[in-house]
């Protein structure tokens, strides 16, 4: 029983190691990528194709507003293009958006309300496609986003006959605002800076965001559509889209600010649909990739994308473990060396340079970028048992309801239930989480006391504990840390460079 107890604790660290491996890989593509000179900017065809921006929304009161004012200074002939306010809202959100459309009547804006929320944001995409059977193009933009003037034009010059989505990169509307929205600024700054561009250098497959990007309308319809029996429907999509031959491009160049979660139960909420609708197409997609032609490289990137969510179900078990690890060492019956988990020490030691490339970009100073990702592992141990259980119940297939993020409007603070609709996580999960804690932190403090000389290999325990106690009581208290409120979008923190 003690040999299988070490050896699940030290395999749940090689797990992570195999992550890290996959982000060095990325990071040696993602600098070529930065040194490639700058393309020149193509221009649109003539004429130029015709787009439907669709705008899905669920009771967004706090930010629908800023979001069609965006919208509406797109740039883009006229005549040739449409917007769709795909409404599935219970709140007031929908008198906001009908006062809009009244003082914007120039604005060509079509406002659906489907009365119901079948097949949630996918089937909300669904519907509004089929009302504009004449769009070649689709773009998707979340509530929280602020889209520049130019993205559609810039968007839109970028498809090839192969290219079937053009992907632009993610900004941040309040980066700083507090500890949620650095570590998910750091979080996001790394897919994109790092993983997006590898990828795309290497010629492996990359991912649709779900916003901030133009779809071909032809190669939605050639892999059948939009699926809803997933969380996550745009990697889905991306999967179909690619695995069929089609190819998403990516240019970093094109920024996107978007709100950053700013409360623990926003993060929690953002976290549990990504981590577990990942989960799900990694489930759906195994065969195929096993069976797949593509080259070697692209299928083991592939992979590791596909089952990145493992990452986060073993640390959580290296957490759960080391209490149970750290007393078998205790009483002789498992070697000292297990106890410390070098792998998983190796794993986030050999990530920094990672976050440090991807982080060069918006904060320059290397020792800030260091306090930024050791602020960023804090934040994500506080997550790891949450995000365990969620990528345990999407490898599992248990169905799962549509759970959108709250949204308070950048620097704007933590949203209230009412303002936003958002539901709390629930509760069960959160008391399963509370008894894990609570049997966590007694182990810690028992073997700790009575042996303080194994208080060491308690670290990935401690860490969680940590994160727990900093940062989740404060959904409870619907406390935020948050500076004082920005009013109106921002471009902070978006001085991405275009030669990336």
């Amino acid at each position: 029983m003690d040999f299988m107890i070490a050896v699940a604790y030290l395999a749940a660290g090689v797990a992570a190691v195999w992550h890290t491996v996959d982000q060095l890989a990325l990071l040696r593509w993602a600098r070529a990528a930065r040194r490639r000179t700058v393309e020149p900017e193509p221009g649109l065809p003539s004429p130029a194709p015709f787009v439907v921006v669709q705008l899905p929304l669920y009771n967004e009161p706090q930010v629908v507003e800023r979001l069609l004012d965006a919208v509406a200074r797109l740039d883009y002939p006229a005549g040739r293009w449409v917007v769709q306010v795909l409404d599935d809202s219970t709140d007031h959100t929908p008198e906001l958006v009908d006062a809009w459309v009244a003082r914007h009547g120039r604005v060509p804006v079509s406002h659906v309300r489907r009365g119901n929320r079948d097949g949630f944001k996918a089937g909300a995409l669904s519907a509004g496609l089929a009302l504009v059977p004449q769009a070649d193009h689709v773009a998707i933009l979340d509530a929280d986003f602020v889209v520049p003037v130019d993205f559609l034009r810039r968007c839109v010059a970028r498809f090839a006959p192969d290219v079937a989505v053009v992907q632009g990169a993610w900004g941040h509307l309040n980066p700083d605002e507090n500890l949620f929205t650095i570590a998910g600024s750091v979080m996001m700054d790394n897919h994109f800076q790092l993983e997006q561009s590898g990828r795309q250098e290497s010629g492996s497959f990359l991912a649709f965001n779900g916003t901030a990007g133009v779809i071909s309308v032809a190669a939605i319809r050639a892999v059948g559509g939009w699926r809803s029996d997933t969380l996550t429907e745009d990697f889905d999509l991306s999967l179909r889209l690619q695995l069929a031959g089609w190819r998403v491009r990516y240019d970093p160049s094109i920024v996107v600010p978007a709100e950053v979660p700013a409360s623990p139960a926003a993060m929690r909420l953002q976290q549990h649909r990504w981590m577990r609708g990942v989960a799900q197409n990694s489930r759906r997609f195994l065969s195929r990739l096993a069976g797949s032609r593509l080259r070697l490289r692209t299928r083991l990137h592939l992979a590791s994308q596909v089952f990145e969510t493992g990452t986060f179900a073993a640390v959580g078990a290296v957490v759960l473990l080391s209490p149970l690890v750290a007393w078998r060492v205790g009483a002789g019956a498992i070697p000292a060396w297990v106890g410390w988990n070098l792998p998983l020490l190796l794993a986030f030691a050999g990530l920094l340079p990672v976050y440090l490339f991807s982080l060069r970009p918006r904060v320059p100073s290397p020792g800030l970028r260091v306090w930024r990702y050791l602020q960023f592992l804090l934040v994500s141990a506080s997550l790891a048992i949450h995000n365990a259980l969620a990528v345990v119940a999407g490898w599992t297939g248990r169905p799962a309801g549509f759970e959108r993020t709250p949204k308070a409007g950048a620097g704007g603070g933590v949203p209230t239930p009412d303002e936003t609709s958002g539901r709390r996580p629930r509760r069960a999960t959160r008391t399963l989480e509370a008894i894990l804690g609570v049997l966590v932190g007694v182990s810690i403090l028992v073997i700790g006391v009575s042996t303080p000389s194994l208080i060491g290999y308690l670290w990935p325990s401690l860490g969680w504990v940590a994160g727990t106690i900093l940062l989740l009581p404060r959904q409870a208290a619907g406390l935020s840390t948050a500076t004082s409120p920005r009013h109106g979008p921002t471009t902070a923190g978006l001085d991405i460079p275009s030669h990336q």
